[in-house]
């Protein structure tokens, strides 16, 4: 394996400027419109008055992540997943992430009857329906998997952006990477934070890579580019390290952390997930195989424990972990007999619909 580095933009272009948006200090000096601040509304308002373009980011479609009963404290929640059902308002309907499932949106509480429901947070769909308010002058279009059911749809949108017809474009992360567009020297990016603490442990780094990706859209061909980002932390340091373009301190500081507590690249990880349609024989199935494996990996066993969703179409999911060292003999070991454990447990006929997911090195 060979390390490159790219340290110069194409044709020479300055790297963008890195403008934090403090949303807590915006919000106690009144500055805030719905979910934009006015800082990035006006730097908005002064691309599209000089005939450029602007990429909006927000990584999560929907028009709300969740219903809430004020009364009660209900949400609205998949009855075949651990999740709560999104709002999308194009359709007025409740959308499962999860299974795909689609349920209309109820008049009242599912638990107390109040009608005094509200949809939390905000997704694409909200952002796309805010700025037809905010900025009522502006062309704008939404890209997303939504937006998009068709390749020939997201070809059709990235055409209409290219020549002009669309000054603003609200998307996921398609895109944050792999578009030129010469129109574009401004980036915004809504809840810049909001990747930098889920549960897996590439967390940060994703986060790192998501939005440096981002900051490359702008100022391709215009002279320098800026990304704005709204943010409840902006003195986080992951932050810091984006602004000065210095991945070295911040890789040599992140696999200092993955060293000290026991992570890619310094061991292994295997991931061995278990789900049954009852809760009771995927807890039967994973203290099994703890019985059979916690003696002999000892501390390299973690688990079983619920993952994020827990229950996901109807099906009760558990979880392993092992960290194996970089040594062939262990791992070699491992590859011979975790299998031969895995089918000695799908053998037996009480675990006929048990289901088993092995994941090498997961992301």
């Amino acid at each position: 394996m060979v390390k490159v580095d790219l340290p110069l933009r194409f044709a020479d272009q300055k790297m963008p400027e890195w403008i934090w948006i403090d949303m807590v200090r915006e919000k106690q000096s009144g500055r805030v419109q719905g979910e934009f601040s006015s800082t990035l509304l006006e730097a908005m308002r002064d691309e599209i008055s000089a005939g450029r373009q602007v990429l909006l980011f927000k990584n999560r479609r929907g028009y709300a992540p969740s219903l809430h009963c004020e009364d009660c404290a209900w949400t609205a929640r998949c009855n075949q997943c651990d999740l709560a059902l999104v709002y999308h308002k194009s359709e007025h309907r409740l959308r499962c992430h999860g299974c795909g499932q689609v349920f209309a949106s109820p008049p009242g509480c599912s638990a107390c009857g109040s009608t005094r429901l509200i949809y939390k947070g905000y997704g694409t769909q909200k952002i796309e329906e805010s700025l037809a308010l905010l900025l009522p002058e502006a062309r704008v279009a939404r890209l997303d998997q939504d937006a998009v059911r068709s390749k020939n749809l997201y070809g059709r949108t990235l055409d209409a952006f290219q020549r002009g017809d669309i000054q603003v474009l609200v998307g996921t992360q398609m895109i944050s990477k792999g578009l030129d567009f010469p129109g574009v020297n401004l980036v915004g990016v809504l809840d810049a934070d909001q990747g930098l603490f889920r549960t897996q442990f590439r967390a940060q780094e994703r986060s790192y890579q998501l939005l440096a990706q981002l900051a490359g859209r702008a100022g391709r061909h215009l002279g320098q580019g800026r990304i704005l980002l709204q943010t409840r932390m902006p003195h986080h340091p992951l932050f810091a390290w984006l602004e000065r373009d210095d991945f070295a301190t911040y890789m040599d500081q992140e696999l200092l952390y993955r060293s000290q507590f026991g992570y890619p690249p310094y061991v292994r990880l295997l991931r061995i997930g278990l789900s049954h349609p009852q809760q009771a024989r995927v807890e039967e199935a994973a203290s099994e195989l703890a019985g059979v494996w916690r003696p002999v990996l000892g501390p390299r066993l973690l688990g079983p424990a619920p993952p994020l969703t827990a229950l996901l179409r109807n099906e009760h999911r558990l979880e392993f972990w092992i960290k194996s060292e970089k040594n062939s003999k262990i791992r070699q070991r491992l590859a011979e007999w975790i299998p031969a454990e895995l089918r000695r447990l799908l053998s037996m006929r009480k675990y006929l619909q048990l289901k088993v997911f092995v994941d090498v090195d997961p992301e």
